[in-house]
């Protein structure tokens, strides 16, 4: 039998106000995603399937990433492209789609996009592309520029903003390096609207660097 840890506590996706989080709110639970994410990407793990129902807020506010088993959990909606991608469409890197994981493999990079979309959501209650065609919605993460999130959120600082660009960037290398690199540059984005952000780059910054996922 397997032994897990119980959670008392409700998913992100049911604490997303109309409008976004207050940055405030939200910068209290953007770092335990981080770290948590860069403890995986530490071990060689890629989550493959990063959005608000699989992040966890307990309710003494400590933050959970759940979810690790997505190739064998039939409760999650996921799709398969050409017989290789699985993932939710709505958060899926361009490569999750285009390549096949058992050969070429997927870096921690796809989760750093995935991270990108459920952070828009966080602050704009509505991700950078929406259609209820699932094939429409993957033609847009595959050719689509995303918009500005100060479209929906003016009270957003210019560097967030250019921060989660690049995380949402199409090429996997033009992003950046790793979660904790991207961390750091958010981070320091969220310091002047929610001071203190920067306290927790230490941190991150002491996770061990991500093995080479091949």
């Amino acid at each position: 039998y397997m032994v897990m840890e119980l959670v008392h506590g409700l998913p992100l996706s049911l604490q997303i106000p109309e409008g976004g989080l207050p940055v405030t709110h939200a910068a209290t639970w953007i770092p335990g995603i981080l770290e948590a994410l860069a403890h995986a990407h530490s071990l060689g793990i890629i989550h493959r399937d990063l959005k608000p129902e699989n992040v966890m807020v307990t309710t003494e506010g400590q933050v959970k990433l759940l979810d690790f088993g997505l190739a064998r959990n039939q409760e999650v909606r996921t799709v398969t492209v050409m017989g290789s991608a699985v993932g939710t469409p709505a958060y899926m890197a361009p490569e999750q789609i285009t390549r096949a994981p058992s050969r070429q493999g997927l870096t921690d990079r796809s989760d750093q996009y995935a991270l990108g979309v459920l952070l828009f959501e966080m602050f704009t209650r509505r991700r950078p592309f929406e259609w209820d065609d699932p094939v429409k919605l993957i033609t847009m993460h595959l050719d689509e520029a995303p918009p500005s999130i100060r479209e929906f959120r003016p009270d957003l600082p210019q560097p967030l903003d250019q921060v989660l660009h690049r995380m949402l960037a199409k090429e996997p290398e033009e992003r950046f390096a790793s979660i904790k690199e991207a961390g750091t540059a958010l981070l320091e984005a969220l310091e002047p609207v929610a001071p203190g952000s920067k306290a927790h780059i230490a941190g991150l910054q002491a996770i061990p660097d991500p093995l080479v996922i091949q």
